[in-house]
């Protein structure tokens, strides 16, 4: 966090697909999704993004946490990502009691864990911060909001600068065995 907010951080970015970065991520928290309820939503034509996978995949982990914390054991969670504009959007849903009102504007600040937080969960007010940190490090924004229905969404956007690569498959005859 230290070198996130000196802006000492080197943001490696290249051009990946996201849907790479969800499952690393999702690999990671397996223990604490368990058995609970688990949605991926990533179009099959969504574009290469342009980001640090480490950086990313250590905000999807933290976004993942707090949506698996906050919520109910049977409440499902979702990941969704999409085109923006110049760049992609990646959302983390989850079906648990929301946030209390104003708690939007302090959410990421250090070490602020929010009026739901309970003492007995884990956390130090740090994890919402760091994705902040690295979200703007890589020049998009995030936020968070309760849904219309149930539950949370927080929001991030990567921008991409230049076009991904294209890349040219040659036309290779099979070797026959």
């Amino acid at each position: 966090m230290t070198r996130l907010s000196a802006g000492r951080l080197t943001v490696d970015k290249q051009w990946q697909p996201i849907e790479d970065v969800i499952g690393s991520a999702l690999n990671r928290i397996e223990r604490i999704v368990g058995e609970r309820p688990l949605e991926v939503e990533v179009p099959s034509d969504l574009p290469l993004g342009h980001f640090d996978a480490v950086l990313i995949e250590q905000v999807l982990i933290n976004l993942l946490d707090n949506a698996f914390k906050y919520s109910d054991e049977k409440a499902s969670v979702t990941v969704r990502a999409k085109k923006f504009e110049n760049g992609l959007a990646v959302e983390v849903l989850d079906e648990g009691p929301g946030i209390k009102p104003g708690d939007e504007e302090h959410l990421f600040e250090l070490f602020y864990r929010g009026a739901n937080a309970l003492p007995d969960r884990r956390g130090t007010g740090l994890g919402l911060s760091i994705c902040k940190a690295i979200v703007q490090a890589h020049g998009g924004e995030i936020e968070i909001r309760n849904r219309a229905e149930k539950g949370t969404c927080v929001r991030f956007t990567l921008p991409s600068s230049g076009k991904p690569p294209i890349v040219e498959i040659d036309d290779v005859e099979p070797e026959k065995v």
